[in-house]
């Protein structure tokens, strides 16, 4: 199970609305939901989060294709021929700092690679390799 969603309150598309390209071979899925779910997280301060989203069944064999994978982008496909995108895999860092040089912020590779790790790219490999492990 797969959920993919966005960060706001949108309707995601019938069909084939979630496709996800793994180092330039692409896969589409159609979700069981009839509806899209909206809810919201608390986040702290008073702060909430809104966001959209359908649950997908994905094979096995994918969800260890995207931990080998070196490039995993996903694509939500929205209504009225709209849709979102994002990159999942770890970035470079020169992919970081054309993101962030409108911000005039100087990173490092030392502080990208702590980001990457919290964005949980690290974790998730790790625990698919751990997946075949005979002790944790």
């Amino acid at each position: 199970m797969l959920i993919a969603g966005t960060k706001s309150i949108d309707n995601i598309g019938s069909g084939e609305s979630l496709s996800v390209k793994l180092d330039g071979k692409t896969y589409s899925f159609t979700s069981n939901d009839a509806v899209t779910e909206h809810e919201s997280i608390h986040v702290g301060r008073g702060v909430t989060m809104p966001f959209s989203h359908k649950t997908y069944v994905v094979p096995e064999a994918l969800v260890r294709e995207v931990a080998a994978s070196q490039v995993f982008l996903a694509r939500v496909r929205l209504l009225h021929n709209s849709y979102t995108e994002g990159k999942c895999s770890s970035l470079t860092l020169a992919e970081a700092k054309e993101e962030n040089k409108e911000l005039g912020l100087e990173l490092t590779q030392k502080q990208l690679d702590a980001g990457n790790k919290f964005a949980a790219v690290s974790g998730f490999r790790e625990f698919v390799r751990m997946m075949d492990a005979t002790a944790w």
